[in-house]
């Protein structure tokens, strides 16, 4: 499967599996969407992507909140990463 050029989003970016899944797509040339808790760790995450020269949009959200959830393909971030490809929860 092709990746290049695609646009993932990844929630849970700021740790756990999600830090080293979104490493492994931009490596690939995937743009990303990561989402995660509001807070230092999803800044630094987004940080460090974007140290590495990869396309990075960041929506915070907490998911157990349904409006958050309902948001979270925002129109910003489709027209800053484009349409989703890839869906990691």
């Amino acid at each position: 499967m092709q990746l290049r050029g695609a646009t993932a989003l990844i929630t849970g970016a700021a740790g756990g599996l999600g830090g080293p899944i979104a490493r492994a797509l931009a490596d690939e040339g995937v743009r990303l969407v990561i989402s995660d808790l509001p807070g230092d760790a999803l800044d630094c995450r987004a940080a460090e992507l974007k140290t590495g020269g990869f396309a990075v949009t960041v929506v915070p959200a907490d998911l157990r909140d349904r409006e958050q959830l309902n948001g979270l393909i925002s129109p910003r971030a489709e027209a800053e990463a484009g349409p989703v490809d890839v869906l990691m929860p």
